[in-house]
């Protein structure tokens, strides 16, 4: 629980940007199983697999047609400026919320208008 929507947006956006940039973990298929690995307590691969299908289709829908659970991913964290980058971390981040059951109207408004150098 955090004390303001905006603490809560920020340490999830943070956490996303360690798989890119500390782990270095280059699409969804890599994140996902990171995030949720099938074979922990009460995780069977199964459910993983669907898990990033889930991901997979938001992001087709909300940012990029083509991409798939192998497509490389480029987000460098507080320094990023490429639009696209930085649109797709966003959309990445809501999609991982909606799997949760996390994800509201004003979650998505938060997150689109969150200053991605506030991750410094």
């Amino acid at each position: 629980v955090f004390d303001t929507k905006t603490h809560g947006i920020r340490a999830s956006l943070k956490n996303l940007e360690g798989y890119f940039t500390r782990r270095k973990l280059k699409n969804i298929k890599e994140i996902i199983n990171t995030y949720a690995p099938g074979g922990s307590i009460g995780q069977s691969q199964a459910n993983t697999d669907a898990y990033v299908k889930s991901v997979v289709n938001y992001m087709k829908t909300n940012w990029d047609v083509n991409v798939t659970s192998t497509t490389t991913l480029t987000f460098a964290g507080s320094s990023e400026t490429n639009s696209k980058n930085i649109k797709m971390f966003k959309e990445l981040n809501k999609a991982i919320l909606k799997q949760e059951g996390k994800l509201t109207a004003d979650l998505i408004s938060s997150i689109d208008s969150f200053d991605i150098k506030n991750l410094a």
